[in-house]
């Protein structure tokens, strides 16, 4: 890592051709995304199939899935790295912390057929060396770009295998680069309603910032910068934000407001079995409540201690490669960055309200254009329902689409949603709404 080593054209070029192709995406809108979505969402489960019954019927194919599924090591549930790597992980694939992500299920069964799809590969590659699979079998990106092509490499026919599973993760890649882009851009149009206008050059400018962020990474040295990034963006900074998370919608907020949120967007529960473990039934007001923030320190605490206390390093045996120091002081900056970023937001919300007159303390109340906010009033007073205060309207709120939405929501103890329009009839209705979108 002293040295760069200068750019690899190849490198440069996938990652360009990858961010023009979001660029162009982005540009079209959430229509072409949601068009691509099902070539991508398809096309890599009809290739893991082909490899997962090609895997399973390889000579060896026995040794990685014991290795896997049917007699794994259960030592390393002792092991706290080990609960830092599932912790990342699961912020990863879930976007815990991340935002809204609305899961219809866990997904068990597709993640054991492809990890069955991978193992036996490796199994079959064991066999062939004649050595132990925990000697064959790699962490992180080197499973991926090491172990697995080359095991492939000694099966029949290994252009069509490498062919087909590179292609699954492109697909994979490029599909999560489409939405964690569209989500940043979102982001921008959230805070500066102006750069709507302008939607074709932020999306160019976007692509273009992260085209030039990643450009450290298609150096010779940069794999190690990967892991560092990979290793410290997700790691106890991400944990720290779910737990203030927890707290302001738990805690501050109040379970109850949120549990008549989800129920204003889905639904009363119909029977008593949605009652009790349904999305907004007790048992998810429990888990919110008690399990979640208890589970979260603890993940926390094992998260930040290992990030302390292990050396970081990447390969192994005779390419073991243990980082700097400096490397590691760049890990903690970046892990640090998102926590940076809470102070100064509260500086610039306070600033916000001092220059519009109004007191600080709104700024820890509901606020008017929030669903919540009719539900916890009632003429100009806080209602029994939630302990949590709420600011005084001050200004009439702009009725725009997503306050239209919004409006849709529980008043006092009722189920019936507000009106948008009074006094209106249903003609009326739709031209304010055509002018409004």
């Amino acid at each position: 890592m002293d040295s760069l080593g200068g750019l690899n054209p190849k490198v440069v070029i996938a990652l360009a051709v990858a961010w023009i192709l979001t660029g162009l995406v982005l540009v079209k809108g959430v229509k072409m995304i949601g068009k691509i979505s099902g070539f991508t969402a398809t096309v890599p489960y009809v290739i893991i199939v082909i490899l997962f019954i090609r895997g399973v019927t390889l000579d060896g194919a026995r040794i990685g899935m014991d290795f896997y599924l049917l007699k794994p090591d259960m030592s390393v549930i002792w092991d706290a790295d080990t609960w830092r790597a599932a912790a990342t992980h699961v912020c990863y694939s879930l976007a815990i912390g991340f935002g809204c992500s609305y899961n219809y299920s866990s997904r068990c069964f597709h993640e054991h057929v492809w990890g069955t799809a991978v193992f036996s590969v490796l199994g079959f590659m064991s066999k062939q060396l004649d050595t132990e699979i925990g000697k064959v079998v790699q962490s992180g990106t080197g499973l991926a770009f090491i172990a697995y092509p080359e095991a492939m490499s000694r099966m029949p026919l290994p252009w069509l295998w490498s062919l087909l599973f590179f292609l699954m993760l492109f697909i994979l890649g490029i599909s999560s680069q489409f939405g964690l882009a569209e989500v940043a851009i979102t982001a921008l149009y959230d805070q500066c309603p102006s750069l709507r206008k302008h939607k074709t050059f932020v999306a160019i400018g976007v692509c273009i910032t992260l085209f030039f962020s990643g450009l450290i990474m298609t150096t010779r040295a940069g794999i190690y910068y990967f892991n560092i990034f990979n290793d410290y963006s997700a790691s106890f900074s991400l944990m720290m934000l779910i737990i203030l998370e927890i707290i302001l919608i738990i805690y501050i907020y109040g379970i109850d407001n949120y549990i008549l949120d989800l129920r204003s967007m889905m639904g009363e529960p119909k029977n008593w079995l949605t009652k009790i473990f349904g999305p907004s039934g007790q048992y998810v007001k429990f888990i919110w409540r008690f399990i979640a923030p208890f589970q979260s320190v603890i993940i926390f605490v094992v998260t930040l201690v290992t990030q302390i206390t292990r050396n970081m390093t990447y390969g192994k045996d005779k390419r073991l490669y243990t980082y700097p120091d400096w490397a590691i002081l760049v890990g903690w900056v970046i892990s640090l960055v998102p926590l940076f970023m809470l102070p100064g937001l509260v500086v610039y919300n306070l600033a916000k309200f001092k220059k519009q007159g109004r007191s600080y303390k709104e700024l820890f109340r509901l606020q008017p254009k929030w669903t919540s906010y009719e539900r916890n009033t009632k003429n100009g007073s806080v209602m029994s329902i939630s302990r949590v205060q709420v600011a005084p309207m001050t200004d009439p709120v702009p009725l725009n689409a997503v306050e239209a939405w919004r409006r849709h929501a529980l008043v006092g103890d009722s189920l019936d949603p507000v009106p948008l329009y009074d006094d209106q009839d249903e003609e009326s209705n739709r031209k304010v709404t055509h002018k409004v979108d």
